[in-house]
């Protein structure tokens, strides 16, 4: 058989020393706290630690079972390895950590049970990090010394012979078998490695791709539910589109915009507590926007909130299996009662109460006073059931409610109108238009706000802004409901004479083009005009009988 080499002869004596020795060391340092004739009792005592230790990881299954053996077996330390008695000395005992912890190489200066426990377990663990089995005589001299100082602290004065006589006496054949046994098994570890690293690989790329499959997996499911849900709603997909984008702007003005009030709580409870409720008021109020924040807060309940107009689309759309708010703005006209509306909603009567009596659909309508109080509308039975007028004494804007929307709206110059609060019930109107507008005098726009809209009109007028003027004419003209095709596709006669009519009236040529007329008007939103679904219209009811009145 072939002889050592040097270094592999100091490997081979290192491992004797750290495998065979030095365990005794550290066995009899673990006796000395945790006598052996009270092991068992020592470590039941600490059991909930010890589970911890196991739920962490740091003690595995096979260590546990030798600390908490099957009766009738008791635990012996002669059983327990080097890794778990330093564990338990390190957790179990009032040890105080080496300066760099126990898990790197304490200084030379560190002598204490805590520092040689970690000095053994740092050598041990390079020991097997050594893939060539060779130690140079440098660090073999080196840990060596290190290695045994620590072995005599812990097991006492007598094993500092037993190292000295492992450091000098002749390895026997068995020694050499066992080295050349490492040696030829470098190559087989290496390869071991390599196919393990591979392995490794494998199976991260596997977790990659059952990881993709399962996003895919995810993806087409709800894709699946979204066509399901598709196929079993009521109402059409596009619709559905319009009016999700409907309910984001309400949202996102809702969020910025809203100052909740005794009339927007009593509408929301009236609601819950109800199958059909109708808000009235007259325009400027905040009627639309407390219609608005209450549908919002049905959808947060988780009810499916469907805008509507026509009578036939709450037929169309309800579903029994889901709760539904219908919200109608509007009904029945914005100025007067629509003889048309109410003749399209009388005939559907008793089938919208057999809807609302099942308890699952609600509607929430908005109405103007003065079309709620027209004789015409008490046909509608289902429509007066619960009615909240938001100019009733119960309900009405306080002044803390008022100075809460100036704040809101004016900022700074809240202060400046708090003398004129109650000079008009459309309040919360003026405060947007000026908010919109905020280079009006304040304190003239709240004491007079349509004298200063007289002025900006008369204003048009003697500039020679005769083409704006004509836009803001036209709307009145075609009722508030100005559609863009009417001024950039084919019209009738009827609409054409309309339009030059207006024109001249304006002192424009009757030729006017009407594509100069949409510039205008797009020039005047968010001032006197809005553009809503391709229709043109006033910027608020109010405002708009203002004009009507003015032209």
């Amino acid at each position: 058989m072939a002889s050592l080499s040097e270094e592999e002869e100091n490997y081979v004596r290192m491992s004797l020393l750290l495998t065979g020795i030095s365990p005794r060391a550290v066995r009899t340092c673990f006796d000395n706290e945790f006598a052996p004739t009270n092991l068992d009792a020592s470590l039941k005592k600490e059991y909930n630690k010890l589970f911890d230790l196991k739920k962490e990881g740091i003690i595995n299954q096979s260590q546990w079972s030798l600390l908490f053996p099957i009766l009738p077996d008791v635990p012996d330390s002669k059983t327990f390895d080097v890794t778990l008695m330093t564990t338990l000395l390190y957790n179990l005992t009032p040890m105080t950590p080496p300066l760099c912890g126990f898990d790197r190489l304490p200084t030379a200066m560190e002598t204490t049970q805590a520092s040689d426990l970690a000095r053994i377990k740092y050598y041990r663990n390079n020991l097997a990090h050594l893939d060539d089995g060779k130690i140079d005589i440098n660090f073999f001299n080196m840990a060596w010394d290190d290695v045994t100082s620590a072995i005599v602290r812990l097991g006492g004065q007598l094993m500092k012979q037993e190292c000295d006589h492992m450091k000098t006496k002749q390895l026997d054949q068995t020694n050499q078998e066992i080295m050349m046994d490492i040696k030829h098994s470098n190559n087989e570890i290496q390869e071991l490695k390599e196919s393990l690293e591979s392995l490794k690989q494998s199976h991260t790329e596997m977790i990659k791709s059952h990881e993709l499959l399962q996003e895919n997996h995810a993806v087409v499911t709800k894709e699946i539910e979204e066509i399901k849900i598709s196929q079993n709603d009521t109402v059409p997909w596009n619709i559905r589109a319009r009016i999700k984008d409907t309910l984001k702007s309400w949202k996102d003005n809702d969020d910025k915009m809203f100052i909740n009030t005794t009339a927007a709580r009593y509408i929301l409870k009236s609601i819950q507590e109800n199958s059909c409720v109708t808000i009235t008021a007259s325009s400027g109020v905040g009627k639309t926007y407390t219609f608005r924040h209450t549908a919002l807060q049905l959808a947060e309940e988780e009810y499916d909130v469907l805008l509507v107009t026509k009578p036939s689309d709450v037929l169309r759309f309800n579903n029994p299996n889901k709760k539904t708010l219908f919200v109608i703005d509007d009904l029945c006209g914005n100025f007067s009662v629509d003889q048309s509306d109410i003749k399209s909603w009388e005939p559907v009567m008793e089938d919208i109460k057999q809807i609302l009596d099942k308890k699952q659909t609600k509607i929430l309508a908005a109405c103007r006073l003065q079309v709620y109080q027209d004789e015409k509308f008490d046909s509608l039975s289902v429509f007066k059931s619960c009615v909240c007028n938001m100019l009733s004494d119960n309900i009405c804007l306080s002044k803390t409610e008022k100075h809460s929307i100036a704040k809101l709206y004016l900022k700074s110059k809240a202060s400046e109108i708090g003398d004129y609060y109650d000079l008009y019930d459309c309040f919360p109107l003026l405060c947007k238009l000026y908010h919109d507008n905020p280079e009006l005098t304040v304190s003239d726009f709240f004491q007079n706000p349509f004298s200063v809209y007289e002025a900006e009109i008369d204003k048009l007028l003697k500039k020679g802004y005769h083409t704006k003027y004509c836009a803001l004419a036209l709307c009145v003209m075609f009722n508030n409901m100005l559609n863009e095709e009417i001024l950039t596709g084919e019209v009738n006669e009827v609409t054409k004479a309309t339009i030059e009519n207006t024109c001249e009236s304006c002192q424009l040529d009757r030729g006017t083009s009407r594509l100069v007329l949409q510039n205008e008007l797009n020039s005047l939103t968010h001032t006197f005009i809005k553009k809503e679904q391709n229709v043109y219209k006033i910027i608020h009811d109010k405002i708009f009988d203002f004009l009507a009145y003015y032209f």
